[in-house]
């Protein structure tokens, strides 16, 4: 995998981000307001409102072993940290509560740990499989600006980083996953 490549891509990427105008009139009815400020609240929570590095019981070990491969890790998880920032602001837009902890997220950050490094970042691209998809429908269907310029971001952002997690696959599996994934 060129190191160097996704260092310079994710440094590159926080440069000249459009900040959504948080400030525009709002207008959402309080059943829908109230539904997706909760869901906001809860992705809030994963996307670096918890912990924003590897946690997997070995995580020190692989962070270790290679500086640029380090470096590019942390660059990742402060990007996740900027969608927790951002997804932090639509909650208040929404007047919405933060969710600090739950069971699922409880359950989540165990499997982290519970597994090797490797694993957890495969776990880690599932869910920015999955975020693209519900960022996707949240823009679609949200009905404010400033919420869907967030979700535009953050679309761009976890494209680049399952392109990432393909590059690190094929460095790491030429052969495919082994089989005991």
């Amino acid at each position: 995998m060129n190191r160097i490549k996704w260092i310079t891509y994710f440094k590159r990427n926080r440069m000249n981000r459009p900040e959504p105008s948080w400030d525009l009139p709002f207008s959402m009815g309080p059943a829908k307001q109230a539904a997706l400020a909760a869901s906001l609240a809860e992705y809030q929570l994963g996307d670096g409102g918890g912990p924003c590095r590897l946690i997997a019981h070995d995580a020190d070990i692989l962070r270790a072993s290679d500086a640029e491969f380090r470096e590019v890790v942390d660059l990742w998880f402060a990007e996740e940290a900027e969608h927790s920032r951002l997804l932090g602001c639509a909650v208040r837009r929404l007047q919405g509560q933060f969710v600090s902890d739950t069971f699922a997220f409880r359950l989540f950050n165990h499997c982290r740990r519970a597994f090797h490094a490797q694993f957890e970042m495969l776990v880690l691209l599932l869910v920015e499989i999955v975020s693209t998809g519900y960022y996707r429908l949240i823009r679609r269907h949200c009905g404010d600006q400033p919420i869907a310029d967030m979700c535009a971001l953050i679309i761009k952002d976890e494209t680049g980083h399952v392109s990432f997690h393909r590059d690190r696959l094929r460095a790491t599996y030429p052969d495919g996953l082994p089989a005991a994934y």
